[in-house]
């Protein structure tokens, strides 16, 4: 057992390295294409800046992510890591066509429930119960499936709609992700540990470079779409846990 958790350890040490070092190396390389391709933002009524900033920042976070999953595959118990890879791969192509050329807003709904009902084909990412919360507990199996669509929907188009700042959407991930990876260290899962570990170390290595004034990039509508979805899957997947896995984490806390 302690060999295990040791090895867990190595492993959350190797991804958050890893990811903090990929993303600082990828990101001034996708800096450059966009420079030479005009791939910029322009600045509009909800920017902070006022002058063109390249964007596909995402790009980054998409190398990363898949990264962590190819890594992580020994954590899966469950067998999600192909679901997860192929939901952030159609939102990534939603998030960049969007960059490249807008999209209308059904593509652009239509992209993210598509991602949505793949995650959805896993138990993992369905809320089953309300624990009590306005006197619910069981919830039946299709009001459960729209009502964790409804909410994996909704935080990612809100992830997506604060990106307007420099380092508003990063800060903010990286506090979510922070105390979602408590939950999940708190209760022994390593492998949602892991993703909420990457998410953060690729998140402070892009704010490098979307609070630089000579180096700076943002994000996209590529990496808020992914990062809103990996969190939305993150708040599922909490959501979804049982009352004996929150017993567990009450007895922890004690």
């Amino acid at each position: 057992m302690k060999e295990w958790l040791i090895f867990n350890d190595l492993i959350l040490l190797f991804i958050s390295l890893g990811v903090f070092l990929i993303t600082l190396f990828v990101l001034p390389r996708i800096r450059k294409i966009a420079l030479k391709f005009n791939l910029m933002d322009s600045p509009n009524q909800r920017s902070s800046h006022d002058t063109v900033v390249p964007t596909f920042g995402g790009v980054a976070f998409y190398i990363t992510l898949v990264f962590t999953l190819f890594i992580t595959q020994v954590l899966d118990t469950k067998d999600i890591t192909i679901s997860l890879l192929v939901s952030l791969t159609i939102i990534f192509f939603v998030g960049l066509k969007d960059d490249f050329h807008d999209l209308s807003p059904k593509m652009k709904f239509l992209g993210q429930l598509v991602t949505v009902v793949i995650l959805m084909s896993q138990s993992e990412f369905r809320v089953y119960s309300m624990h009590g919360f306005f006197e619910l507990y069981e919830i039946h199996p299709i009001v459960s499936i729209v009502f964790s669509s409804f909410l994996f929907l909704s935080f990612i188009n809100a992830f997506n709609l604060i990106d307007g700042i420099d380092g508003l959407a990063s800060i903010i991930g990286i506090v979510i992700a922070g105390s979602y990876g408590l939950l999940f260290y708190s209760i022994g899962n390593y492998y949602f540990l892991a993703i909420c570990v990457a998410v953060i170390s690729m998140l402070f290595a892009f704010l490098r470079f979307n609070f630089s004034s000579k180096k700076k990039i943002f994000m996209g509508d590529t990496g808020s779409l992914l990062i809103g979805t990996i969190l939305g899957l993150l708040t599922i997947k909490l959501l979804s846990l049982g009352g004996e896995t929150y017993s567990a984490l009450a007895i922890y806390r004690k």
